[in-house]
């Protein structure tokens, strides 16, 4: 085995602004799998493109990135896409067996824990806190200030095309627009911080060249919105906007970790109406509280796809 893949690391990011779900990746040096439902695998590996691809000189700096090199599913195997011929397919092919071989014994162990403990918050413009999540980093050297600062309900392609689904039925695109511009007005002039949180949930803000007093505060769990989104609103109206936007997007929300019991019971209770939601991502989920539940949802998607 080469020196760059003796040690693999596993681990789970959030997909954010908008939330759809947590990505798992087992990774080396020099390959890598990435999933979004642990089911299907996409594999990477990392390689240099071949220079004379345009008939150009062959140069030693071209530059190692990754390619992908294939979809892997436990029971079908990897199937690869085309690639290059000039490219060293015999090295890629022996990357990814050693990769999937490793892919194979962890399988169990999924979800992989979540490294992304640097979040970016949208701030409340009143109280200055945590009001929805907009960004997250595993490392702190990489952070960046997101071009845009506006919180999203959905992908704009998904809120505007494609046919009705009983799932988006019971948000319309309409609402989702609304809890945007709720969620925006709420933040007034957009400020944002970055946080680093603890294993207990609490976090330390960052020091920010534009917001020297919010520099180094401490929060509690408390402090910050289980489910990424402010819950707590006076206006009853806006109020149960941001709750059936959540019971809509429960499905998704059941694959964030530490949650409590009784909001993953809660969550498990909305995620019904989502069957194949929850066929899709029950394996990412890292505890299950009622499974009969969860298994009446992946029934009910199996038959709705047999027909």
């Amino acid at each position: 085995m080469e020196n760059g893949e003796r040690k693999y690391h596993r681990y789970s990011v959030r997909r954010l602004n908008p939330f759809r779900g947590v990505i798992q990746i087992l990774a080396s040096s020099n390959a890598r799998a990435i999933s979004s439902d642990g089911r299907y695998w996409e594999i990477q590996i990392r390689t240099r493109r071949p220079d004379d691809m345009w008939g150009t000189a062959p140069s030693d700096q071209s530059v190692a990135q990754f390619l992908r090199f294939g979809i892997w599913n436990i029971r079908s195997g990897l199937r690869q896409v085309p690639a290059n011929p000039l490219l060293d397919l015999s090295h890629m092919l022996k990357a990814s067996q050693r990769l999937i071989k490793e892919l194979e014994q962890v399988q169990s162990t999924i979800p992989f824990p979540l490294v992304d403990r640097h979040e970016l918050w949208l701030l409340d413009a009143r109280s200055q806190m945590p009001l929805a999540l907009i960004d997250s980093s595993s490392r702190r050297d990489a952070l960046q200030m997101p071009d845009d600062l506006r919180w999203r309900a959905a992908q704009q392609q998904a809120t505007v095309a494609g046919p009705p689904t009983r799932t988006r039925d019971r948000f319309p695109h309409l609402r989702m627009a609304q809890l945007e511009e709720v969620i925006a007005k709420a933040a007034g002039d957009a400020r944002v911080q970055w946080f680093a949180r603890n294993p207990d949930g609490s976090a330390s803000g960052l020091p920010s060249a534009t917001d020297v007093p919010l520099s180094g505060r401490i929060l509690t769990a408390e402090q910050f919105p289980t489910l990424l989104l402010q819950e707590r609103w006076a206006d009853p109206a806006t109020r149960a906007l941001a709750d059936d936007y959540l019971a809509w997007n429960a499905a998704r929300l059941l694959t964030l970790q530490s949650l409590s019991n009784a909001t993953r019971s809660r969550l498990e209770q909305q995620a019904r109406h989502d069957a194949s939601g929850v066929e899709r991502l029950w394996r990412l989920y890292p505890e299950i509280i009622d499974s009969a539940c969860i298994d009446a949802a992946r029934v009910e998607a199996r038959i709705r796809a047999a027909r």
